[in-house]
């Protein structure tokens, strides 16, 4: 029995073959050195003697408990795309409702000699027949899961769904899985689940999920969540604009991926951008439960309101390919959701395949700046027909298969919206990264994660301190250190302590900021080549421009008495 709150203490192994469930090990020790998430995915993958034959599904400690953003859990098994173990975590209540059925992970082994869905009920597992599931989008596949399941039990059931569209049933490599509106992208697992003959997964139950100290967490929560509304990117950014706000940030500092990635910046950012949705097209701000920063929009689509797009959106079906119209992105968005397709990786095989016609590689009638013919590929790549059928197998795929040398399996655009106000720093990249990895290993979104970029960093990021802070920006390991030996009510003012407070005072799990750290696992963002050289000319600065740059400052400054000086060095109203 786990000796931490906010776990169930349970990691079940069901057979859909047998339809036979156990319970695999999970010691304290896995909890403190995993937490849960992708890298508690690593080591139950890991010690399987078959993994590609498992879908692990993850939570953290904090998923469920109220936490600002703790709605998040994890996808893991073998991507069709790369062939290697792949993580995607997803917002939607799917997590929640698993650790309410008393659950921390599901590992699924095996697979259906005929289409089913499977359904959870406090750790009772039963498979349905999906028949006449099979083909459906993912809208109408829970909606009618939802029907069936409040007609047996006769009332409203309140439950988590996973389901996969027509994509993931036709073994497409992008296919993904979708959590309610919410779609697990970027390692596109959803023809694993197609494979299996596993069309949807049901979960739901009436566990209490338990705290270690309530009145210090429910303290702690307030003071977060007064962080994230006080911040510039948590409080104003993402709740006025968004994701997509972002997009005018990228094209600000020459990051915005445009026509495949082999350029950094366009003249119709600001098209499709947040300014332009917010005004045009945002019907009302939503948000994942237990969020205070609601980024989620939504958007008119043919008389329905729709989740509206992210920046992945924005970017890849816009900027990416030169597309201009908003209108476009907001109906390829949902079209892609219904279809199960992994929007990332979908748009990305998508702007190869224009790259390679205009270098001569492929002939398709894709071509950069064409949108007509945009939604008919996506069609034919979830039945994987005529063009479909290639597409559907990634750009990395058809990069081997073609040549060329512009599949880029870059995906982490957020990331690079943050990177931009902090700087491209090897050493402050990796460490960033580790610590939103750890994040969301404990079940927590990752945006939350963004509020720890000094607010002086995002208001003014040309000027003199953010830049002084960015030249430090090597130290931050040994900040940690130093952060996690100072006592407790020093320490517990920062706000880069809050997740390890939350931890403490939730779990009931004492770990230094260091330590936290050390538990993530990924990787810093790598810009593509052609993207990077142009982001680097963008915002090269030299010795003889700063110096002229200096005196043209001095100048303007001649004559101004002391507070003058101070109102204009923005030190003082």
């Amino acid at each position: 029995m786990a000796n931490y709150s906010a776990y169930m203490d349970k990691v079940i192994l069901f057979d859909l073959g047998t339809q036979e469930t156990s319970v695999l090990p999970w010691s304290d020790e896995d909890r403190c050195r995993y937490i849960g998430g992708s890298a508690m995915a690593a080591k139950l993958l890991g010690d399987s003697k078959n993994a590609a034959d498992l879908i692990v599904i993850t939570t953290g400690p904090l998923t469920g408990t109220g936490a600002p953003g703790s709605n998040y859990f994890s996808i893991s098994a073998v991507s069709p795309l790369t062939g290697e173990v792949s993580h995607s975590s997803c917002g939607g209540n799917f997590g929640l409702y698993l650790k309410k059925a008393g659950i921390d992970a599901l590992v699924i082994k095996g697979s259906c000699e005929k289409p089913m869905w499977l359904g959870i009920l406090n750790e009772h597992f039963t498979l349905h027949k999906a028949g006449g599931l099979w083909g459906k989008t993912v809208s109408t596949t829970n909606a009618e899961l939802q029907a069936a399941i409040d007609e047996e039990r006769n009332c409203r059931v309140k439950c988590g769904m996973l389901a996969i569209g027509p994509a993931g049933e036709n073994g497409a490599a992008v296919a993904t899985v979708a959590s309610g509106d919410n779609d697990a992208c970027t390692c596109s697992l959803g023809a694993v689940f197609g494979a299996k003959k596993l069309k949807a997964i049901v979960v739901t139950g009436n566990h209490d999920i338990s705290v270690a100290d309530e009145e210090k967490a429910l303290e702690n929560h307030k003071q977060w969540s007064q962080h994230l509304h006080a911040h510039p990117i948590t409080g104003e950014l993402l709740p006025k604009r968004g994701s997509i706000g972002f997009v005018e940030r990228l094209q600000q500092v020459s990051l915005l991926p445009t026509e495949n990635f082999s350029k950094a910046s366009c003249d119709f950012a600001h098209e499709i951008g947040g300014e332009v949705f917010a005004d045009k097209y945002n019907v009302v701000n939503r948000g994942c439960t237990y969020c205070p920063i609601r980024c989620e929009r939504s958007a008119m689509c043919e008389g329905e309101v729709i989740k509206g797009p992210s920046l992945n959106a924005a970017v890849l079906l816009g900027s990416n390919i030169l597309n201009s119209d908003m209108k476009l992105i907001v109906r390829w968005t949902k079209q892609l959701h219904e279809l199960g397709l992994d929007l990332t990786h979908t748009a990305k095989a998508i702007a190869w395949a224009m790259q390679a016609r205009s270098e001569g590689i492929w002939k398709t009638e894709l071509q950069f700046g064409i949108t007509t013919n945009i939604s008919d590929t996506f069609a034919a790549i979830a039945l994987k027909t005529g063009i479909g059928e290639e597409l559907s197998m990634g750009c990395a795929a058809l990069g081997k298969k073609y040549g060329g040398e512009f599949a880029y399996m870059f995906t982490d655009i957020v990331g690079a919206a943050a990177r931009s106000y902090v700087g491209f720093n090897g050493t402050l990249s990796d460490y960033a990264e580790a610590y939103l990895d750890a994040a969301l290993n404990a079940g927590q979104c990752p945006y939350v994660a963004l509020a720890l970029i000094p607010a002086f960093m995002v208001k003014k990021p040309c000027g003199i301190k953010a830049a002084a802070a960015r030249k430090l920006a090597p130290l931050a390991p040994v900040a940690a250190k130093i952060i996690s030996v100072l006592p407790e009510s020093v320490g517990d003012k920062l706000p880069v302590t809050f997740l390890t407070r939350e931890l403490r005072y939730t779990v009931g799990m004492s770990m230094t900021l260091d330590a936290l750290v050390k538990t993530g696992t990924a990787d810093a963002v790598e810009l593509p080549k052609p993207m990077l050289k142009a982001y680097k000319a963008a915002n090269a600065f030299s010795v003889k421009d700063c110096a002229a740059k200096l005196k043209e400052t001095a100048e303007k400054l001649k004559g101004m008495d002391k507070d003058e000086l101070l109102a204009k060095l923005g030190i003082k109203e």
